[in-house]
């Protein structure tokens, strides 16, 4: 999910090309529907083995979209990350002056 808006921007600039290059919206319509079919028929393919009850789908999905944990946690490790980083730069600066 993380690379899914970077690819389908790729896909989209690739059919933009070539119906620039072509002078055909019909080509461009064409090649965005067979990506969108494969992208479906592989995605069918791979979820095949959960989607055997609607249970083990949506226990799928739960881990996908952890919805929840809710944001707060999210954001609570957001801010210790960053602390984190925060206390190592400290940590190196003072360091560097003791070392002077």
């Amino acid at each position: 999910l993380y690379y899914a808006l970077p690819i389908a921007c790729f896909y989209l600039a690739t059919a933009a090309a070539t119906a620039r290059q072509h002078n055909s919206v019909w080509r461009s319509s064409v090649y965005l529907l067979s990506v969108a079919f494969v992208v479906f028929l592989t995605l069918g393919v791979l979820f095949l083995p959960w989607i055997t009850s609607r249970r083990r789908l949506l226990e799928v999905f739960a881990r996908l979209f952890p919805t929840h944990r809710g944001l707060y946690e999210d954001k609570v490790a957001s801010v210790w990350c960053s602390l984190s980083l925060v206390g190592l730069k400290l940590n190196n600066f003072e360091l560097l002056s003791r070392s002077q």
